[in-house]
């Protein structure tokens, strides 16, 4: 089910997350993976502060 976070809608992570189904740091962690192999080629980021999302997850 993580490797399926990104393409969900907000909605959808919202009822995993209530549900117990996963937890948010499973969440940042997936969009984290998803922005660290696409960003090279899209660009769509010039700063991500991995870290500090974690941290606050």
């Amino acid at each position: 089910m993580i490797a399926a976070i990104p393409t969900l809608s907000i909605g959808g992570i919202r009822k995993l997350l209530l549900a117990g189904e996963v937890s948010v740091t499973e969440v940042v962690r997936s969009l984290l993976e998803r922005i660290e192999a696409l960003n090279p080629k899209l660009n769509a980021f010039i700063t991500v502060l991995a870290e500090s999302a974690l941290a606050d997850a």
